[in-house]
């Protein structure tokens, strides 16, 4: 069984880490999809997450969403990702870039 995942938020203070949980984005970043892996800039606006919409994680996608006045938005998917099993997105520490894995085919692999 796949049960849905919520994702939490952590406040950053030394007197409240681990002991004041938030939901984040609900119903639209912890919503009743099977969701994981949220990720987010250091500003705390842009996020990226994996999202599948089949049990059992056939197809997984990444999305992103952004958070303006307080509140998060609508999730949307990211560009590239769709056709292949994208997921496990992360922000690299300086901000730079942002890291999936994936099961697309690299150029000198063969399709099977």
């Amino acid at each position: 069984m796949v049960l849905p995942l919520t994702f939490f938020v952590q406040t950053q203070t030394p007197e409240d880490v681990f002991h004041d949980p938030k939901v984040v984005g609900e119903r639209t970043v912890s919503s009743k999809d099977y969701e994981f892996n949220f990720t987010h800039t250091r500003e705390g606006d842009l996020a990226f997450f994996s999202k599948t919409l089949l049990p059992g994680g056939r197809r997984i996608l990444i999305v992103f969403t952004t958070k303006k006045k307080g509140k998060w938005g609508g999730r949307t998917l990211f560009p590239f990702s769709g056709k292949y099993r994208d997921m496990d997105p992360f922000i690299h520490p300086d901000q730079s870039k942002m890291i999936f894995i994936s099961e697309r085919l690299l150029k000198y692999q063969k399709k099977s």
